[in-house]
């Protein structure tokens, strides 16, 4: 793959802070106002009532704050309702900020008595049938009202209302797993930001064979993340693959002519998350191309990856699709495994799990859930192939971006079709 100086061109989208919060914002107003209503009638819940608290807040209510707003401070609740014409009316109670009641209204005031008294006051006037709350033993990012929370909501509540309360985790995923327009034309964008870095590190320019250990990589590309204003969402990991040594990763070596180098790394802009695995051959003294054998296994690389998107298909299961990808992966005699996410808000987000690394088995728990239209995910997998050239199978672990949008498959920003090369 052709090496560009591409982290000057991508440090050209990163936009000032203050634009940022207001492209974010403008999105979050959007999802409020046309996703909400719509997923709260397709999960049949009239009633959504939201519960944090500062340095504990539930994962959902992080995407709903009002940028650069990152916390409520103290309590904090927000409620939804559905109302008849199909609107998602808004409502908090906790101290009001400026920014925030511009979204929620505020319906808590001090004199009236503390937040739960108001909250069940304002519940039996709105008289829901449904309160769904985020409580869920699958999934944790539906799982956000603590155990104190859930118990002074119910101590509150009148007890016409206490049966009405219900796991509102469907609707919490459907919430963090479904991308709107506006976040899908922006997510291409973020996925070049992360592949402009790695073009950038996996080259000569950064990395010299029999100098350059595998820390020192895992430190220049945080560092090139960080100086971008942006954060790393998980510690980036570098490991090698090389002839005679049969450990598919080793890590903490110095990196040597003829291995290959394979880059576990992501980072978060404007609320989105990446998530990328690629790898670079490092070329021997006077080696004029990558050996034709870890060419090929890349390449099984890039059919596997096919196998997985010709079969994630609208409605099935996470369980499903792994069942399939592996039928059809063994008929075509590829060894492999699968372990593919969602992302998005999350870089391991909400939504349907296909395999799981280390155990590729039905999921009991995150196979369960079906795919969604604008859903977004990082396809994660290996294929393991033996090389003629080392005499020893080669491990080729890829990992791309993709959304699945009107029934097929794309990748945000293209895929890596070669490995990088290193002199």
């Amino acid at each position: 793959m052709k090496n560009e100086k591409c982290i000057a061109s991508a440090k050209n989208k990163i936009l000032p802070l203050a634009k940022q919060a207001e492209i974010v914002n403008g999105w979050l107003r959007k999802r409020l106002d046309t996703l909400l209503p719509a997923l709260m009638q397709e999960t049949g819940i009239d009633c959504w009532v939201i519960i944090g608290r500062e340095f504990d807040e539930d994962p959902v209510m992080k995407t709903m704050m009002v940028s650069p707003e990152t916390s409520t401070g103290r309590l904090g609740i927000i409620v939804f309702l559905l109302t008849p014409e199909g609107k998602a009316e808004r409502y908090s109670l906790y101290t009001p900020k400026g920014r925030f009641s511009d979204y929620y209204t505020p319906i808590w005031e001090q004199s009236a008595g503390d937040q739960w008294f108001c909250l069940n006051r304002f519940l039996a006037e709105r008289n829901p049938s449904v309160i769904g709350v985020n409580i869920s033993e699958n999934c944790a990012h539906a799982d956000g009202l603590n155990v104190t929370h859930y118990r002074k909501l119910m101590d509150c509540l009148d007890e016409s209302l206490k049966g009405r309360v219900k796991s509102a985790e469907t609707l919490a995923i459907r919430w963090l797993e479904t991308r709107t327009d506006d976040e899908l034309m922006a997510y291409d964008g973020v996925a070049y930001i992360m592949q402009s870095i790695i073009n950038d590190i996996f080259s000569s320019s950064f990395i010299h064979p029999g100098v350059t250990h595998t820390s020192d990589v895992e430190w220049m590309f945080m560092e090139q993340i960080r100086g971008m204003g942006l954060e790393p969402n998980f510690p980036t990991d570098i490991n090698v693959q090389r002839k005679g040594d049969p450990r598919p990763r080793i890590a903490n070596t110095i990196i040597r002519p003829g291995d290959v180098v394979r880059c576990d790394v992501g980072l978060s802009y404007l609320g989105l998350n990446t998530d990328y695995q690629r790898l670079a051959y490092v070329m021997h003294p006077g080696e004029e191309d990558v050996p034709a054998g870890i060419r090929a296994a890349f390449k099984t690389g890039n059919k596997f990856q096919d196998i997985v998107c010709a079969n994630m298909i609208e409605g099935r299961t996470g369980d499903e699709i792994f069942k399939a990808v592996k039928e059809d992966a063994h008929n075509a005699g590829i060894r492999n495994e699968i372990y593919s996410h969602p992302i998005g808000y999350h870089v391991h987000g909400a939504g349907p799990a296909i395999g799981l690394w280390g155990d590729q088995n039905s999921l009991p728990r995150h196979g369960i859930y079906k795919l969604h239209d604008r859903t977004c995910y990082s396809l994660e997998m290996n294929v393991t192939q033996y090389l003629p050239e080392w005499e020893q199978d080669i491990t080729m672990c890829h990992e791309e971006n993709i959304a699945f949008v009107d029934g097929k498959v794309y990748f945000l920003n293209g895929r890596a079709e070669d490995l990088y090369i290193i002199r």
